[in-house]
């Protein structure tokens, strides 16, 4: 086989398999914009889905629904003694529990993510506690709990804390994942930001393979019939 047939070949591979890149879902620029099939927008403090809802390439869902919430929801919800809010200079989603998976099915690898408390009434825990659990393509699991070190108390009168970040380690082949705020509080609500993703490369359909082999076994005559 030649040199030039060998290039293409390889070419083609790498044409056929989309690369896998790394990505954040920072949420940012969402709170109190007008997305497709919101129930609920407060202009520049939140907007609410009650089921699901697309964010990019991925597909959100929440228990109880969901809020992409930005720095003023925590100004506006948040001026109480027994009020702990999360709050940062960018956008973040919120519920009682979060569910994330690819709109396209594919397959992909959590890397890390941000995680705080948002409390709406009664004292606030010193520490929260939430599991993360990832769902695999081969229907085995993989989970882990993790566990805020800086939590604002009641003191604090709605003081915001800052965004924990937490690196995971054996979430890969995901199909999907989800975050569970496991310490009791009724009023407590689930904080996440920055979420680290990398999708896994998509596997071509098999016609595609018979389709390369054919163009590969053409270029293969035509060599041999120039070398005639």
């Amino acid at each position: 086989m030649s040199k030039l047939l060998l290039k293409t070949a390889a070419a083609c591979l790498l044409s056929l398999a989309a690369s896998a890149h790394a990505e954040v879902l920072t949420f940012n620029d969402t709170a109190g914009s007008e997305m497709p099939g919101a129930q609920t927008v407060d202009t520049g403090v939140y907007t609410y889905y009650y089921d699901t809802s697309n964010y990019g390439e991925y597909v959100i869902g929440a228990a109880g629904g969901h809020w992409y919430a930005g720095r003023m929801n925590a100004v506006r919800w948040c001026g109480g003694e027994y009020h702990a809010c999360a709050y940062g200079d960018s956008d973040y989603l919120l519920g009682n529990s979060l569910n994330i998976k690819r709109a396209d099915g594919r397959a992909f690898a959590l890397t890390g993510l941000d995680l705080n408390n948002y409390i709406e009434g009664g004292p606030a825990e010193v520490a929260a506690s939430f599991t993360v659990r990832g769902f695999k393509v081969d229907d085995s699991t993989i989970s882990t709990v993790v566990t805020l070190d800086d939590v604002p108390i009641t003191e604090n009168f709605g003081t915001p804390a800052s965004f924990n970040h937490f690196d995971l380690a054996g979430f890969t082949g995901l199909r999907a994942f989800e975050v569970i705020r496991i310490t009791p509080n009724k009023w407590g609500y689930i904080a996440l930001d920055n979420v680290d993703v990398t999708p896994m490369a998509a596997v071509p359909e098999p016609s595609t393979w018979l389709m390369l082999g054919a163009g590969l076994l053409g270029l293969g005559a035509y060599a041999k019939r120039r070398k005639a």
